[in-house]
């Protein structure tokens, strides 16, 4: 499509807006267009009229995609203006196949939908033990984030501690059922090596590759159990009743690349190729926060029309997956580090003054050379009853001072000495 030189003047107005809003971060998260091999034999007056035509193309898009959606708004000012639909797809799309069939929801346990009545009018959890939005970049890891993403928040929920998890480390290592790091992957499958204990993001951060699984870190253990799954659009308002859950959508299409508002209502009809994470919903639309960033969508947060009936709007239905809710782990920050196995409830600390292996304890100054015990000397390990004659292991019952069989005690009525008594 030739365009004409006016075309040409507000498309290159159009344009340098872009460069200088989203130019830098689309570079740097590989938002361009592939460069072919004989782009040093094209002139630089070419390479701009093909980023002309692309960003035109998007306005196009744009535009159908309102027209569809009414209650929503759309708009070329996005990081993926410059890709074109199949560019876009290539970037943003995995496939939930597995042996040729659509492969969604594992094998684990189906969750039992309760009453309607039981649940709230509304739900939002991004006022809530909700993490940051995150950016997937190339990699096709949005499976790991979605998963990792509803841990951190059930464990928050379970415990009150929000932690930042490790990403790459569910990338690199979650391998069950065929997942693939940066290739696709089983949010599912995620969420069960997830409840098996994460290393913190700090310790081990995302690189937007595959990588390797080479886990050196100490593990969090996690106040979550195995994944399960529910579906339709009751069993997602239930299960958003107790926490986050993840959702898979069709999101390769021109609603997703050119959202920045309001409410979707359409999409067009396609298998569900991205995971993301449903956070709320309101009666009238569920609030689902992606990983592609802050830049792009409503703040990173694209919002679905409920009460759409079947796989529900963009397939945010079809398939639902969230951790068990667990208990709070002992050490919920350290569990698995190597020199703290019995922190913090070790009741046995070699800090207990009456061990009978301990004569010589620093807190036991007066113990073995007492100066009113002149006819026990063969007695320094038992300070607590040293004359009873018949209660010889009695070592714990300090407020037995003036038993009549212990004349030689008059001064110590309370037992000043004994002040580290565990007891």
């Amino acid at each position: 499509m030739s365009l004409s030189s006016t075309e040409k003047a507000i498309l290159g107005v159009n344009l340098a807006e872009w460069e200088n809003e989203f130019g830098s971060f689309a570079t740097e998260h590989g938002l361009l267009p592939r460069t072919p091999t004989t782009e040093s034999a094209r002139t630089e007056g070419a390479i701009l009229d093909d980023k002309l035509q692309r960003l035109l193309d998007t306005k196009f898009e744009a535009e159908l995609a309102q027209e569809q959606n009414p209650d929503a708004v759309f708009s070329w000012k996005n990081p993926f203006a410059l890709l074109n639909e199949a560019e876009f797809k290539r970037h943003v799309a995995i496939s939930f196949e597995r042996d040729g069939q659509q492969f969604l929801n594992g094998t684990n346990e189906v969750e039992v939908a309760p009453p309607a009545s039981h649940r709230e009018a509304a739900v939002d959890w991004s006022t809530r033990c909700n993490p940051p939005v995150r950016e997937q970049g190339e990699c096709l890891s949005c499976w790991a984030h979605a998963a990792v993403g509803v841990a951190e928040a059930a464990h928050c929920i379970a415990t009150g501690n929000l932690l930042s998890l490790s990403v790459q480390q569910v990338t690199s290592c979650s391998t069950k059922g065929g997942s693939a790091g940066c290739n696709t992957g089983f949010p599912s499958y995620a969420i069960d090596y997830a409840a098996e204990g994460l290393c913190m993001d700090s310790a081990w951060p995302y690189r937007g590759q595959t990588g390797t699984c080479n886990n050196q870190c100490t593990k969090q253990r996690l106040a979550i159990g195995a994944s399960t799954h529910t579906s339709g659009e009751s069993g997602l308002m239930n299960a958003l009743n107790k926490q986050p859950v993840v959702v898979t959508v069709a999101s390769a299409n021109s609603v997703w690349k050119n959202y920045v508002g309001g409410v979707v209502s359409a999409c067009p009809a396609a298998r569900s190729d991205h995971a993301a994470i449903a956070v709320g919903y309101d009666g009238q639309s569920y609030k689902i926060k992606n990983s592609w960033g802050t830049r792009w969508g409503d703040g990173g947060y694209i919002y679905l029309r409920a009460n759409a009936g079947g796989r529900g709007t963009c397939n945010v239905a079809e398939d639902v997956s969230f951790p068990k809710l667990g208990a709070s782990p002992d050490q919920p920050n350290q569990p698995n580090h190597p020199n703290q196995p019995n922190e913090p409830n070790q009741p046995n600390q070699p800090n207990q003054p009456n061990h009978p292996n301990q004569p010589n304890h620093p807190n036991q100054p007066n113990q073995p050379n007492h100066p009113n015990r002149p006819n026990h000397p063969k007695q320094p390990n038992r300070p607590n009853q040293p004359n009873h004659p018949n209660q010889p292991n009695q070592q714990n019952q300090p407020n037995r001072p003036n038993h009549p069989n212990q004349p030689n005690q008059p001064n110590h009525p309370n037992q000043p000495n004994q002040p580290n008594h565990p007891y």
